[in-house]
């Protein structure tokens, strides 16, 4: 259940006689005066502030819920029982057979609703029918009381006295005033709120310095409250606004014998007038100049409080350091100081006093000869350092969230507070073989933090810089601004080259609400002004109240710093359906030199950027793309996500693009072919049909130059970033690699595909096949992988694997597998792989290492008996293996190798296993005896290890020049697959673009059996022999 609400104000009272403020004795000269005495402000705020001003362990006022609070069931005689919570029937009621309270003026006692306009019902009319209610009020209640107020109870508890019972209607008050002593040994009233639903009726205690609002009203309705104070404290009770305040008054009485004296507050009205002037002299630079110059002072409390009672406030406090919180607060506040809690560290760092008795005696400080490790004690001290953290103001609210503020000497009361006392943390790095290492200690204390209230925003924000600002500027709701507004404004613009997006875009918010053109060009310059955090709409609206001219050049600078073509070009094509008339020639010409500039300096090439691309092409037609945009990307290795990416959107929004010609070119114009780099379609590109529209051409023929630019970067795949990032730091990226590669020719196969242009398949055959590597590694990383790839995506096509180019690949690829990867069977030597030992436990690695066909070599390290034994084994079995005895280390040892045959003809089942494998990827056993025809007889051969696979001398064919582009993919008739091939010129190279006409000499006819020789593909390359890397 929430609390009370309690205000927390200095005291001002009206009466200019009051003892905080001028003595009436005639001392305020007196005081003034000593303004002038005193030579050091720590020592004058220590003595005010000492323990023994302070010592009194209590509160002058308490207020609580009662929670547990039972319904006392008040019968008033004559009336009868009151129901709770109390009615508007049960309150006019009560009314009825009250009387108006009366208030003490001097000797008389008078009423006069003007002071004090309170309904009243003796105590001798109230009985409770709950007999709980009595047990509740002298148990919990008035133990709670007294502990809060600070009576100590011994072994005779104050009694209390029901005194009367008050109701408040709308209107009702009492002014301020001091309690009266209504009974003998009366030291305090204790107020029970009944639950009755009211508003207004605070009550304002003051003592000392010191005032407290308490307000119950948001709780009155269901809530039973508590309120006491002792009887010397100044009380009010505000007016009832609406609803009825019900309330039981009771006097707390001292019951001790005589001779204990009853409770009571200190008196401090001494210690406040100490405090102030020693404030006051501080506040008038009455102390020497350097002294008086100090903008604040931290003084240690009693009790240590974490962060988390830190944000509670001076509720948290306890004892001593509360009543003296208390009472400076409103001293303090009065004076124009700022009264604050933060935690203190003080860091003292030096040299150990530590002459090495550990380090020469068994590694431990043995001072004692004890067996404890001690750590020396300070010998020197090289650097003392002391901040404070966690600043927050009385209410817990945080006036420095993050930073500290380094503490001078000078600032610290009392003087050397942590002389001779045990550190908190110590830290000790131990004896360096040559002197003491390095001490450390570490001291822990809550502070309380006295400073001039004009300097707290300084020191806050020399401390926590900029956020700081902002935590103020964010308070700001003035229109125009505040000079402190302007303030906060200004110290943030000298230093906008630091401010992040957020900060940038809060600061442009203010100037376009404060309609600060100078302060919007200075933010527009920040170095994180970019139009990625800007909203559109802002920067217009910054245009039309501020004129195009006066954000011309901040517009400029922001495209210039923005990294993102979307956001560029976006903002600028936004600017022209917001242009009036008087403007429009202006910023028309504008819009038209910035979009060149984006567009003349676009080089990132990012696939986020495709779909504005396409968006500049349908606006600005193909003529943005290829002759601004493109020429800074051809050349570029490694683009080729974008240019497939490119590719797949021009045929997309083919669509759109052609109508977008034909508004802007008449049927009689020829349309110009775009590319940079042209290529002569090969008569099996839809360029040849002559249906088709001139227009279409112009796009076709851009899709082809974009998929002749990715074509040669299939290989240029980087193991930087996001490769790097896939496989962990420090693992092997090449497998990773070598998966991006196959994509990317599967990819570059499919949209070749797509635009009919076998060409392309072709060349990259040959491209893929003259990779360099031994055909071992080749077939493991790019063609196992790749041909099971390759049959699916002709599958999706629906294209039969065995037309030109592609039953040539398929035909090589199996070919040189089962000669360079599977190869012949051989034959072990004369008896196979044997047992060559005696049966022994060096034996039986020696036995198992040789039927192991995947191991190669084995090392023993073995005494001499044991080494020549086994050594002796070996020379048993030459056909197997050999050994070299190692005469380094201890024992010496003896490898063991198995010859180079031996491993290859063991293993052989594994590479047949393989083999099959690799086969079965590509297809069935039918789709292999289609694809190979007449030499199917020999795969079958090679892999049941009969004979080696023989030669097959072939070319990548494409279909006849006579048939139409894709007719030769239509799945043929026959299980011979038709062989005639096209080869081209030997000068055509792999990766370029082929322009000439190519060779129509047919080929070699697949199933006819040859010599060994080399397989051809394309332009010569010869498969029978491997690489050298």
């Amino acid at each position: 259940m929430d609390g009370p609400v309690v205000d927390v104000a200095t005291r001002q009272d009206d009466n200019p006689s009051d003892e905080m403020d001028v003595d009436n004795d005639g001392r305020d000269e007196e005081v003034m005066s000593e303004l002038s005495d005193g030579e050091d402000l720590r020592d004058d705020l220590l003595n005010a502030l000492h323990d023994d001003k302070f010592s009194f362990d209590g509160n002058f006022y308490h207020a609580s819920l009662l929670t547990t609070a039972p319904n006392p069931c008040v019968t008033i005689s004559g009336l009868g029982l009151v129901g709770m919570p109390l009615s508007k029937r049960d309150a006019k009621s009560i009314i009825s057979c009250a009387t108006l309270a009366p208030f003490g003026h001097g000797e008389r006692t008078v009423v006069d609703k003007e002071v004090r306009d309170t309904w009243e019902i003796e105590p001798s009319r109230i009985e409770f029918a709950n007999k709980e209610w009595e047990k509740f009020v002298r148990g919990p209640v008035c133990a709670e009381v007294c502990r809060e107020l600070g009576v100590a109870v011994g072994n005779s508890p104050p009694r209390m006295e029901l005194y009367k019972l008050l109701l408040y209607e709308t209107g009702s008050h009492f002014l301020p005033h001091q309690d009266t002593q209504k009974a003998n040994g009366m030291f305090a009233t204790v107020i029970i709120l009944l639950p009755s639903a009211y508003t207004g009726g605070q009550v304002v205690v003051s003592h000392a310095s010191t005032t407290r609002t308490i307000n119950f009203a948001p709780n009155s309705f269901l809530s039973t409250a508590l309120l006491a104070w002792y009887t010397d404290v100044k009380h009010e009770v505000k007016p009832v606004t609406s609803g009825y305040r019900l309330a039981l008054s009771y006097n707390l009485i001292h019951t001790a014998p005589p001779g204990l004296p009853k409770p009571c507050l200190p008196q401090m009205g001494d210690s406040v007038r100490v405090l102030r002037r020693v404030l006051r002299k501080w506040k008038e630079a009455k102390y020497k100049k350097k002294k008086s110059a100090r903008r604040l002072v931290a003084y240690l409390l009693n009790h240590e409080y974490s962060n988390a009672n830190l944000h509670e406030g001076v509720e948290a406090l306890k004892g001593v350091d509360a009543h003296r919180v208390t009472f400076l607060r409103g001293v303090a506040e009065q004076l124009g100081f700022k009264v604050g809690l933060a935690s203190l560290e003080h860091h003292i760092s030096g040299c150990g006093d530590d002459d090495g008795g550990s380090y020469h005696n068994r590694g431990r400080w043995d001072y004692g000869g004890g067996d404890e490790e001690e750590t020396p004690g300070m010998l020197e001290v090289i650097e003392t350092k002391t901040s404070i953290s966690g600043l927050v103001d009385l209410d817990g609210s945080s006036l420095l969230p993050v930073g500290e503020i380094d503490l001078k000497e000078d600032a610290l009361i009392p003087k050397d507070p942590f002389k001779d006392e045990e550190p908190d943390d110590t830290e000790y790095e131990g004896y360096m073989g040559n002197g003491a290492g390095q001490l450390d200690y570490w001291y822990r204390r809550t502070v309380l933090v006295l400073m001039h209230a004009s300097e707290v925003d300084n020191i806050c924000f020399s401390v926590a810089g900029i956020p700081y600002a902002f935590e103020k500027l964010k308070k700001s709701t003035a229109v125009p601004p505040t000079q402190e507004d302007r303030l906060w404004a200004n110290r943030i613009l000298q230093k906008t080259s630091t401010l992040n997006q957020n900060q940038i875009v809060t600061m442009l918010y203010l100037a376009l609400k404060w309609k600060d053109v100078d302060m919007w060009k200075v933010v527009m310059k920040g170095h994180a002004c970019t139009l990625s955090i800007m909203d559109v709409d802002k920067l217009v609206k910054a245009w039309k109240m501020f004129s195009f001219e006066a954000v011309r050049v901040s517009f400029e600078e922001i495209i210039a710093r923005s990294m993102q073509l979307h956001d560029r070009i976006n903002f600028i094509f936004n600017l022209r359906p917001q242009v009036s008339e008087e403007e429009k020639g202006v910023v028309s010409a504008w819009c038209k030199k910035e979009s060149d500039k984006v567009l003349a300096s676009y080089t990132t090439a990012d696939l986020k950027d495709v779909p504005t691309i396409m968006s500049i092409i349908r606006v600005a037609g193909l003529e943005a793309f290829t002759k601004v945009i493109m020429p800074n990307l051809i050349h570029k290795q490694d683009l080729f996500p974008f240019w497939i990416a490119m590719i797949k959107a021009l045929r997309d929004g083919k669509k759109g693009i052609l109508e977008r010609l034909a508004k802007t070119q008449s049927a009689s114009e020829e349309p110009t072919d775009p590319s940079t780099t042209p290529t002569e379609p090969s008569p099996d590109t839809p360029a040849q049909n002559p249906t088709r529209n001139p227009s279409e051409k112009v796009v076709d023929d851009l899709i082809k130059t974009c998929l002749e630019t990715a074509f040669p970067q299939w290989t240029k795949v980087t193991t930087t970033a996001p490769y790097r990032s896939y496989c962990g730091a420090g693992q092997n990226t090449q497998p990773v690699v070598q998966t991006t590669k196959i994509d990317r020719i599967i990819q570059l196969l499919e949209q070749a595909l797509i635009i009919g242009d076998l060409d392309v398949c072709r060349r990259l055959f040959v491209d893929v096949l003259g990779t360099p590597g031994k055909a071992v590694d080749k077939f493991k990383q790019i063609y196992t992988p790749l041909a099971p790839r390759l049959g699916n995506l002709l599958l999706s096509k629906n294209i039969d694997l065995c037309t030109p180019p592609f039953v040539d690949m398929f035909q090589i690829l199996i070919g040189t597998y089962l000669r360079d990867v599977l190869g012949k069977k051989g034959h072990l030597p004369h008896g196979g792989l044997r047992k060559i030992g005696c049966g022994c436990t060096e034996c039986g690695q020696l036995d198992r290492f040789i039927l192991d066909p995947t191991t190669t070599r084995i090392e023993f390290r073995l005494v001499m008996s044991r080494r020549e034994h086994v050594e002796g084994r070996v020379r048993g079995a030459p056909d197997l293996c050999t050994f070299e005895t190692i005469y380094t280390g201890r024992p010496y040892g003896v490898q063991i190798t198995k010859r180079p045959e031996v491993v290859r003809d063991a293993q052989w089942p594994v590479r047949q296993k393989e083999a099959k494998a690799f086969l079965a990827s590509i297809g069935s056993d039918e789709l292999v005896q289609k694809i190979m025809g007449d030499r199917y007889a020999d795969v079958v051969s090679a892999i049941n290890g009969m004979q080696v696979f023989g030669m097959v001398r072939t070319a990548v064919s494409l279909p006849s020049v006579g048939d139409a582009p894709m007719a030769s993919l239509r799945p043929p008739t026959s299980l011979q697959p038709p062989m005639a091939s096209l080869q081209p010129p030997a000068a055509s190279s792999s990766t370029q673009p082929a322009h000439a006409t190519p060779n129509l000499a047919p080929g070699p006819v697949a199933g006819k059996k040859r010599k060994s020789g080399p397989v051809i593909l394309g332009p010569v390359i010869d498969l029978t022999e491997e690489d050298s890397d």
